[in-house]
């Protein structure tokens, strides 16, 4: 599975300057470990749904499809 979840956390960080958004920060506002939130991000570990829209919705992105893209 492809994600683009570094670009999210990082598109986030512009469009909210006022607000960090860095591993430990969207591993809090998730409820996972940041350790988590690194094997996702390194695309060693595929999310479970519940996490993947709880990682959209802390990131204020409209859709899970916008962050993690499952092969066909």
């Amino acid at each position: 599975m492809k994600n683009f979840l570094q670009e999210a956390r990082e598109d986030y960080g512009k469009k909210h300057p006022n607000e960090s958004m860095s591993k430990a920060e969207l591993a809090r506002r998730v409820g996972v470990s940041r350790q988590s939130i690194t094997l996702i991000e390194a695309g060693k570990t595929i999310p479970k749904l519940d996490i993947a829209i709880r990682i959209a919705r802390a990131l204020k992105v409209r859709g899970v499809e916008s962050i993690f893209i499952m092969p066909r």
